[in-house]
């Protein structure tokens, strides 16, 4: 059915236990389901025992440490069980409707992306027979959904190959490259985020100190680098299509939409975006006066 994985953090500490409670949604989710924990993170290697879920601990790194996405994914697509792949972040609890969402799905290659709802979670989830229902009623009143651009799962069919760049893992920018490539290589992208519920449990961040921080920002800076072009960062905005509950759905047209696909025109059509530069020029100047006189008033 679906091979999901993932590259978790240190399993000590603060996010030992959010991370249990993902794992633990993950494996309710459909008897055929393969997960791939990926590193070599304190703890991960006996979790992945303990949970009886795979465990691929050698993998490409920065000179920092930070574990590359293209060997990462190159490697779950190498051992995966199942055609249809999804990586996701490590902090994400899903439940069964996103099973459901992929059989709505028909298309030979595809994308599927979505946004995030935050949510506090208790620290120790108890998954018995309640506990959807629990979740369900604090996720109808509590939480937020997050905004476009913060993509924390991808799902897509074993065949597509995204030539995925040596991209480093949780230094950013490389998950709105992905819609990106996706679109550049023809690849229809769909928004899942009115059928699939994806579950952010809120924790608190890490702060780099000192030389972490200095290393961190390296490596962010060099996954900017990667991107290349700003006009590259794609969101759901994006999307070709919209996932419904009875299926895809074409995206619907407005002024803002069309504007933007405007401004996207040229990183997906290089040989003819010089015929619309000067218009995404005008649009720019258009909207930086915009925003001047609304920070005036």
């Amino acid at each position: 059915m679906l091979t999901l994985f993932t590259v978790p953090r240190s399993f000590t500490g603060k996010y030992q236990q959010v991370q249990l409670n993902a794992l633990k949604s993950w494996q309710l989710l459909h008897p055929r389901i393969q997960i791939i924990l990926f590193g070599d993170e304190p703890g991960t290697k006996r979790i992945a025992k303990d949970y009886h879920v795979d465990y691929i601990g050698t993998v490409a790194k920065t000179e920092f440490g930070a574990p590359l996405l293209h060997d990462i994914f190159n490697t779950a697509r190498k051992f995966a069980r199942y055609q249809t792949l999804m990586y996701t972040n490590s902090d994400m609890i899903y439940l069964a409707d996103l099973i459901t969402s992929l059989k709505l799905i028909s298309l030979p290659q595809y994308l599927l992306i979505g946004r995030r709802y935050n949510l506090d979670i208790e620290k120790k989830s108890v998954f018995n027979k309640s506990w959807k229902a629990k979740l369900l009623e604090r996720f109808q009143t509590e939480s937020q959904l997050y905004k476009y651009g913060a993509l924390d799962y991808f799902i897509f069919p074993k065949t597509v190959d995204f030539r995925m760049l040596p991209f480093a893992v949780g230094r950013t920018a490389w998950d709105n490259w992905m819609v990106y490539k996706a679109r550049a290589l023809d690849i229809p992208v769909i928004d899942a985020s009115k059928t699939i519920t994806a579950i952010h449990q809120n924790h608190e961040s890490d702060h780099a100190h000192g030389n972490a921080a200095v290393r961190f920002k390296q490596e962010r800076d060099r996954n900017w680098k990667l991107v290349g072009d700003r006009r590259k960062f794609f969101n759901t905005r994006d999307a070709d299509y919209i996932l419904t509950d009875t299926g895809l759905q074409n995206q619907s047209i407005s002024p803002k939409r069309i504007i933007r696909a405007i401004e996207k025109f040229p990183v997906l059509n290089k040989q003819f975006g010089f015929i619309v530069e000067p218009i995404v020029l005008i649009v720019r100047g258009i909207r930086f006066f915009r925003d001047k006189l609304r920070a005036r008033s």
